[in-house]
């Protein structure tokens, strides 16, 4: 009867220990489907997006009519932060937009 116990305790054991919660084993099918539609979703829409042309700027400064994106600018002139941009420079000057006063900011990147 002894012997009994002890089995019926160790049998116990093992079904608590075998009845955890699962881990689990990495994504699902489906969520690897998911996935790979998302990424050539962002693939295409990185296609179709039209390329910005870069503009000319004087060193002296150049004014747009109309206004031009900050992609558009290259890298190292002062231009005129206002959402868009409608003066640029190669050379900072007094750092001031002489269209409307404000301060020039220059593009890094």
């Amino acid at each position: 009867m002894r012997i009994d116990s002890v089995l019926l305790a160790l049998l116990s054991a093992a079904v608590v220990v075998g009845c955890g919660p699962k881990q689990p084993a990495g994504p699902t099918p489906e969520q690897i489907a998911q996935e790979k539609v998302q990424q050539a979703m962002a693939a295409g829409a990185a296609r179709d997006q039209p390329q910005l042309k870069l503009v000319a700027v004087a060193d002296q400064g150049t004014e747009f009519n109309p206004p031009v994106t900050i992609d558009q600018l290259p890298k190292g002139v002062w231009y005129c932060d206002m959402g868009t941009v409608h003066y640029a420079a190669r050379n900072q000057g007094d750092g001031k937009c002489p269209r409307c006063g404000m301060s020039l900011t220059l593009k890094s990147s």
